[in-house]
């Protein structure tokens, strides 16, 4: 499995950086361990944590209820609990 992504029982710790009042939505890639992504939304009212839930799930296919932010209210250092087991496959690339 990646830096990021921890099993836990049938549960699976995603561990984010985030970037909010970005241009725009997109994942950065790897920084120190964490999977950095950039979010519009302002760091407001937890506004970024609301885009940032609704980013990886539409990103991931998850249902939002799925999804809950367990650490990280009021950080850049981030951990989101998905209620899915998730299978990891690396894969290789054929040049």
């Amino acid at each position: 499995m990646p830096p990021f992504l921890v099993s836990k029982n049938e549960n699976c710790l995603l561990h984010i950086w985030l970037v909010p009042n970005a241009k725009e939505n997109k994942v950065y890639g790897l920084f120190n361990g964490y999977l950095k992504l950039y979010i519009t939304a302002p760091a407001i009212n937890g506004k970024a944590n609301k885009a940032l839930i609704t980013y990886l799930a539409d990103l991931f296919k998850f249902k939002k209820n799925q999804l809950s932010l367990i650490s990280g209210e009021k950080a850049h250092q981030k951990i989101i609990k998905i209620e899915a087991d998730i299978q990891y496959r690396q894969t290789t690339t054929v040049r």
